[in-house]
């Protein structure tokens, strides 16, 4: 169009097909495009510019709403920062439509919120204070054009009310107040009228002139926002809930601001509480749930939570008087109560039951939605105010209105379930103060107050968990009734402890507890909705008595038994849960026959199980398995799944019989439970050994996760009973070699590394807990960094030390000879493995992580116990291969593989110096392998993320260059050093050049 060797012809044509393009929807995107390319010649930007101007002001040519706001806040930034355009309201009200200066006017005021938000500049700033000084002609020019507006421009006007009151405009001393005023009543007009869109917009428009509007202006609001409850109310009778939503957060908005006002002894604050009361107590159904899934009444409920909050934080003559806030709280606490019932759905059949009849036909024909957990919506957001409603009343209180609204009379099954549901979750939201006044820190703090508040919380629990059970036994088999049992265990969970513990202080009615809350959960197992909740249940409960010194019935440990027996039908967490539990009443009974019943009871399965793999392992072997095989093993992992929490158990309680743990439980020395259950250990050991040395390639994860157990329960067999445990080592460290590199075996490192320095204390007259040891003479970075590693097992379980009390200095000889060549033989054999020797090539390290890491880790072990108890001679092989498979791994790319080979050299290194004279054979293998390791080092630091790696890299060079090492045979090899250096110092940054650089040069002068 532009070029003067066309003809006027095609000129022509070519404008008016600009003039066409220029109409179409798709000039927007393309003249976007050419405007934004830094590519677009000067003429086609001008050409897109004007079009996307034609077509901003142009009020019937307006384009998509993204462009359009996106052009509108290029404007707007202007407007902001080009100080020289005084004009720019005056000129865009001039060009611009009024539906498009509306937009404008909103995105302005956005802009100038959010620029000095995201930038810093004094800039932003400044064009923010520019657009404020508008502010007044902005708020005149909509108060003008309200009057007579459509409802889409009253609503867009509306909108960019609320921008610019987010903007602070109503705070300004020149804020023109007859038009805010007008501005206001029509925002709370609209939000009151019967148009949904334009209510919308109000809603909007007046949460953020609460949130902003200034506190003479807030006192204005009032006499708008009195009605908005009986709005709600009647929205949601209508069955209108988008609208009640709207209404109830407006006005909950205006509480939570100004919620001094609610906790003031004032006629407006009891106006606002009423209304507010009538907003919180909305049931759950009532006008079914907006389209956010929220419940109506959930913004009202937090502000509950907000005023028990602020209560406490207001002066005394500030706030109402602790009789007229309990007053309050207390019928808040009796109308969410009633709201969060169910209601009763469809009538009762003639001659329907009430609570003394099985009301099962009424119960069954409710839908399940209410009863399927404790997710509902109403009921997520109970738990904040029902906490703070719990502290505002007091324990003894709370309870007493809880356990009232649960023995009512109800109208059907269903409304009697639904009371009971309600109230154990009330109980659920408030289980830290309930828990507190029925077990304090301090019983002697309260006095007399304290006892008979403790002694209402219980009478109360007592009710309410006696009806529950009651309850659900009428209506058995209906859904009602197994959410209703359901929500009982997970109370019974939290509280079932403390109310133990309170009836123990005061003598009565323990034991009886004890079983009733056993009996309860006992009973749900068999739901699998329930069953996970009632084993958790079970085990807190026993593990308290335990604590509380209260004997478990045997009865209850039978029964516990009982469902554990095969076959159980159990998930695996639950039969978990159950085990524990049981190996728990068994460690807390002095009775030494009901130690052994116990623990036969547990292990029974375990033998004959393993044996009957054993022999489907013999016919299969060699083949590709199937789902036989894993089937099988699975289930043998089950059972040593057992062994190992009765293993556990028994560790933990070993290490609570001090004195001062027996005069608790008043089981003072107690039965030998560790030895028991670490000789099951060692007679299930064989059958667990023939198995997890086995490939069985056909089911390769479940061999792994029978190992990792299998690995677990040596390494707690050492805790509970380390000399039981070490008389069995030849056995478990064969085969914990055998299975070392294979899927999972590595596992075994944990009870290796733990038996390695169990004998690195023998003989200690003084052994500790841990086997650290700090070698090396020196400071700064010429000493070698002490060895405190910590091995951990699957579970994240620390195996390193051990944390129980020993009855004395374990003693050389007898089995402790017999265990140093088993541990010698062991880590020979760990040695010869070719996995273990393909570490030892560049990228084995990171080829078998795991591998790597557990290698490294047992060889730090045998480091520590060679310079510990100073090993006769030959080193095991393992360390003497220790440092060319750590040279090859410090390089690796995988950190924990390269932290793990960096703190083995430095123990290998340390236990060099330390047993110089001793371990000469060891002190060889490192001059030997001095280059290897020199070289590894330093391609460590030429390596990902050499940072963390600089400090242990410059302890193994300073250690190695402490040895007294023998100049290399002529001829020298070409030494790796000095090439590694000078690609270190342009290759690494400046930093972590220099270090390589000094470790290159003390490595020198040493040598």
């Amino acid at each position: 169009m532009y070029s003067m060797d066309r003809s006027p012809a095609d000129r022509a044509l070519a404008g008016q097909w600009l003039q066409a393009f220029q109409q179409s929807s798709s000039a927007w995107q393309v003249c976007c495009e050419l405007v934004a390319s830094d590519s677009t010649p000067a003429l086609e930007k001008l050409v897109g510019a004007q079009i996307l101007r034609h077509k901003s002001v142009c009020r019937s040519a307006a384009g998509p709403a993204t462009v359009l706001t996106q052009l509108l806040a290029v404007l707007a930034s202007l407007a902001m920062q080009w100080a020289a355009w005084s004009g720019a309201l005056t000129e865009l009200w001039r060009h611009l439509p009024p539906d498009t200066m509306l937009r404008f006017l909103t995105v302005l005021a956005e802009e100038a919120v959010d620029a000095p938000l995201a930038e810093a500049a004094q800039d932003a700033a400044t064009g923010s204070m520019r657009v404020r000084e508008w502010s007044g002609d902005v708020l005149r020019w909509l108060a003008r054009g309200l009057p007579g507006a459509a409802v889409t421009e009253r609503a867009d006007a509306l909108r960019c009310f609320g921008a610019w009151a987010r903007l602070g405009v109503l705070h300004e001393p020149d804020t023109p107040v007859e038009e805010c005023r007008a501005l206001v009543a029509d925002t709370f007009d609209a939000l009151l009228g019967s148009d949904a869109d334009l209510a919308a917009a109000a809603a909007v428009a007046a949460d953020l002139l609460i949130v902003h509007a200034p506190d003479g202006l807030q006192e204005e609001l009032l006499p708008w926002i009195a009605p908005l409850p009986r709005a709600v109310l009647q929205a949601a009778s209508e069955g209108d809930p988008e609208r009640a939503e709207a209404l109830c957060v407006t006005f909950a908005a205006f509480c939570s601001a100004n919620a001094w006002l609610l906790a003031s002894p004032s006629p407006e604050g009891s106006a606002l509480l009423e209304g507010l009361l009538q907003c919180a107590a909305l049931p759950e159904g009532a006008g079914g749930l907006p389209a956010s899934g929220e419940p109506v009444a959930a913004a009202a409920l937090a502000v509950w939570a907000v005023l028990g909050e602020t209560l406490g934080a207001l002066e005394p003559d500030r706030r109402m008087a602790p009789e007229a806030a309990r007053a309050t709280f207390s019928r808040f606490l009796r109308a969410l109560l009633a709201a969060l019932s169910p209601a009763d759905r469809g009538s009762e059949p003639a001659g329907a039951p009430d609570r003394g009849g099985t009301g099962t036909a009424a119960l069954g024909k409710h839908g399940d939605s209410f009863w399927q957990d404790d997710g509902a919506p109403l009921a997520a957001h109970a738990e904040d105010p029902l906490r703070e409603t719990a502290r505002v009343l007091g324990a003894s209180a709370y309870a007493g209105i809880v356990a009232e609204a649960a023995s009512a009379p109800g109208t059907s099954p269903a409304a009697v379930c639904g009371q009971l549901q309600a109230s154990l979750l009330a109980l659920r939201a408030a289980e830290e103060q309930l828990g507190e006044a029925l077990s304090p820190e301090d019983p002697e703090a309260g006095g007399p107050e304290a006892s008979s508040a403790a002694a209402a919380v219980a009478g109360a629990l007592e009710l309410i968990f006696s009806a529950a059970v009651a309850t659900a036994a009428e209506a058995a088999g209906a859904a009602p009734a197994g959410a209703l049992v359901g929500r009982l265990l997970d109370v019974l969970q939290q509280l079932a402890v403390p109310l133990i513990h309170h009836a123990l202080a005061a003598g009565r009615g323990a034991q009886a507890l004890l079983a009733f809350v056993l009996r309860t959960a006992g009973g749900a197992l068999r739901e699998p909705k329930q069953a996970r909740v009632a084993a958790a249940c079970i085990l807190r409960v026993c593990e308290g008595a335990v604590t509380a010194g209260l004997a478990v019935p045997q009865d209850a440990i039978a029964a516990l038994l009982q469902g554990l027996a095969p076959p159980t039908g159990l998930e695996p967490h639950v039969e978990q849960d159950l085990v524990v539990a049981a190996a728990a009443c068994t460690c807390a009974s002095a009775a030494a026959h009901l130690q052994s019943d116990v623990i036969r009871g547990l292990l029974r399965p375990l033998l004959p199980a393993l044996a009957g793999l054993q022999a489907a392992a013999d016919s299969c072997c060699g083949s590709a398995g199937g789902a036989g095989e894993a089937l099988a093993l699975a289930k043998a992992t089950r059972m040593v799944g057992r062994l190992r929490a009765l293993l556990q158990q028994a560790g933990t309680f070993l290490g609570q019989r001090g004195p001062a743990a027996s005069q608790r439980t008043g089981l003072a020395g107690g039965a030998p439970t560790a030895p028991r259950a670490v000789a099951a250990f060692v007679a299930a050991w064989p059958c667990v050994a023939q198995l997890v040395v086995r490939p069985l390639p056909g089911a390769a994860a479940a061999a792994a996760a029978l190992r990792g157990q299998a690995a677990r329960c040596c390494t707690l067999a050492m805790r509970a009973d380390e000399q039981a445990a070490m008389a069995a080592l030849p056995a478990m460290a064969g085969a914990a070699a055998a299975a070392f590199a294979l899927p999972g075996g590595h596992a075994f490192v944990a009870p290796l590394a733990a038996a390695l320095d169990l004998l690195g204390n023998v003989g200690d007259p003084n052994p500790g807990k841990g086997f650290s040891t700090s070698r090396g003479a020196g400071n700064g970075s010429s000493s070698m960094a002490t060895q405190t590693e910590t091995l951990e097992g699957r579970d994240g379980a620390t195996v390193r030390g051990l944390p129980y009390p020993r009855s004395g200095p374990l003693s050389e000889g007898g089995p402790w000879t017999a265990a140093e060549a088993a541990l010698r033989h062991a880590l020979d054999v760990v040695a010869r493995a070719p996995a273990v020797v393909a570490l030892a090539t560049p990228g084995g390290g990171d080829a078998a992580p795991d591998l790597a890491q557990a290698a490294a880790v047992l060889t730090t072990a045998a480091a520590r116990a060679a310079a510990s108890r100073a090993w006769a001679p030959p080193a095991p092989r393992l360390a003497l291969a220790g440092f060319s498979i750590c040279a090859a791994c410090a390089a690796a790319c995988h950190p924990d593989v390269a932290a793990a080979a960096l703190a083995c050299l430095e123990a290998l290194l340390g236990t060099c110096i330390a047993q110089r004279p001793v371990q000469q054979q060891l002190v060889d293998a490192a001059a030997a392998s001095s280059h290897m390791v020199a070289g590894g080092v330093l391609r460590a630091l030429l390596g990902p993320s050499p940072a963390p790696r600089a400090q242990r890299a410059a302890s193994v060079m300073c250690g190695l260059a402490a040895l007294p090492l023998a100049p290399p045979p002529p001829p020298p090899p070409p030494p790796p050093c000095a090439g590694l250096a000078r690609r270190s110092v342009s290759v690494l940054p400046a930093d972590t050049a220099r270090g390589a650089v000094c470790i290159v040069r003390a490595f020198a002068e040493h040598w």
